[in-house]
Parts: C-alpha cells; structure tokens; sequence
C-alpha cells in the first residue's frame, strides 16, 4: 500500500474522532456502544449523540423552496415540475448533507433525558481524580 494513501486513511480516521464534553476523552463513535440516536463515553460512561448544527435546518429550507424554483425558472411546468421537484429536493439536500458531513468534522454533546432544558448553571461535571488544576 503507498505511503500517501496510509496518511490518508489516518486523517480520515482522525477526523471522524469525537471529543467528550464532560470527560475530554477523544475516541471513535463507531468502536462504542450505540443505539440509534446516541453513544456513550468510554471513560465516563455518559450518553453523548451528534451536535446538529444551522446548516441542515438552513439546507433543507434551501431545497424544499429553492429547487422548486429553480426548476420552474428552467423551464419545467406542471406535473413534470412536481415529479422531477419530489425527486430533485431530497437528493439534492442529502447530497448537501454529505459533502458537508465531510467538510466539518463532527462533534458531541450531552444527551438530555426527557424534560431537561441543558441549563444547569450550578451542576458542574464530574472530574476526572488524576487530572489536577491547571494554574
């Protein structure tokens, strides 16, 4: 195997890598119990699923009016509008979400339970007993 698409393999790899937020412990969601939605820490065991971000929302947005209309400013009327804009939209938006989840690399958060709101302004994490402060 050349030496060039090792490193790529590597990069590839690392860049998949998620950080815990409670712990700072870095790993591969993939090499972790998971469920459908969400993985757990393996340091602290605590339940973690993906951050979503604006861009979906703002992407699906885009293609739900935007390949629409652009269709219909190319030309396509009527039932063919309707036929190549329910095929065009969610390919289009995946495809979007693709090359983005390439782009960016992913991050983790904290799986809320149920009724929490994630503002717990007096609850601090859990620290680690071997990792001491930092002044």
């Amino acid at each position: 195997m050349p030496m060039g698409s090792q490193n790529d393999q590597r990069m590839e790899s690392l860049r998949r890598y998620v950080t815990c937020p409670v712990c700072n412990v870095s790993f591969h969601p993939g090499q972790v119990k998971r469920t459908i939605t969400s993985f757990t820490c393996p340091e602290c065991g605590e339940l973690l699923h993906y951050q979503t971000g604006w861009f979906a929302y703002v992407w699906f947005f885009l293609c739900l009016y935007g390949v629409p209309g652009l269709l219909y400013y190319l030309g396509y009327r009527n039932l063919k509008l309707i036929l190549v804009a329910v095929a065009a939209a969610p390919l289009t938006f995946w495809f979007g979400v693709l090359i983005q989840s390439l782009v960016v690399p992913a991050r983790a958060q904290q799986k809320l339970k149920y009724g929490d709101s994630g503002l717990h302004l007096t609850d601090k994490p859990k620290r680690r007993e071997d990792i001491g402060p930092t002044s």
